[in-house]
């Protein structure tokens, strides 16, 4: 029994069809690619940004809802759609993945001295973006506010832990 569902999972997974998510080409049906800054498989049309070569001795990602953004992926992310504002908590570890409109207001709250707050990419590398919202609190602050006023991707991360302390904000 259990030899079973490991073999129809394994199949299941193994490739995806147009608009399905993705993580590599591989995972896609024939003639599909995987659309990195996307995440989902797609006929290969234009400037596409997708996936490198992975070796031959790669690591298998079983969890193929984890996207390249910051551990978010859109569709699991929690939908705050229908408010105007909302408090997000920031201690480590953290990981949030929300869903806001255009005009929410976001408030993050927790010990920002110990604990800045940055917009980018996190990680064992992290990417700040200096055009992010999302900014790095003053030394005194508990809670920092920001409203998102265009849709879009917003990564943050926190800045001296930039692997435990992650999210994304998409704004709709």
């Amino acid at each position: 029994m259990i030899r079973s569902i490991i073999v129809c999972v394994f199949l299941a997974s193994c490739s995806q069809g147009e608009g399905d998510v993705c993580q590599i080409t591989a995972d896609c049906d024939d003639g599909l690619v995987c659309n990195q800054q996307t995440a989902r498989c797609q006929l290969s049309t234009g400037n596409v940004v997708v996936d490198a070569p992975v070796a031959v001795d790669a690591p298998v990602n079983v969890d193929s809802a984890i996207s390249p953004v910051n551990g978010c992926l859109r569709a699991n992310a929690t939908d705050q759609t229908p408010n105007a504002s909302i408090v997000i908590g920031w201690a480590d570890p953290h990981a949030a993945c929300t869903v806001v409109s255009v005009g929410t207001m976001v408030q993050f709250q927790g010990d920002l001295v110990a604990q800045p707050i940055t917009g980018g990419i996190g990680g064992s590398t992290p990417a700040p973006d200096a055009t992010s919202p999302i900014t790095t609190a003053t030394p005194t602050a508990t809670a920092v506010d920001v409203t998102f006023t265009t849709a879009g991707e917003f990564p943050y991360y926190g800045s001296n832990a930039p692997t435990t302390m992650l999210g994304v904000v998409y704004v709709e």
